[in-house]
């Protein structure tokens, strides 16, 4: 019984993450192509994608990644 409740406590570890906090400090961290790959991990981290996809000022498809503007230094 002990042993099914830590299960589920590791389980609902991310829903139980602030969304705001997940798509600030990670999501909008990462690449595109990275954020293509996590939103297939679980339904929840496919909802804080399509929440942090909007935040993006722009989508450069026409070369190598270029560094997100809220990420580049002063």
């Amino acid at each position: 019984m002990e042993q099914k409740k830590r299960k589920e406590e590791r389980r609902m570890g991310l829903e139980r993450l602030p969304s705001s906090l997940l798509i600030e400090e990670v999501l909008l961290k990462l690449e595109i192509e990275a954020l293509c790959s996590v939103s297939c991990v679980n339904k929840a981290m496919s909802f804080s994608v399509s929440q942090a996809l909007p935040l993006l000022s722009s989508i450069n498809l026409s070369g190598p990644p270029q560094p997100h503007p809220k990420l580049s230094p002063p």
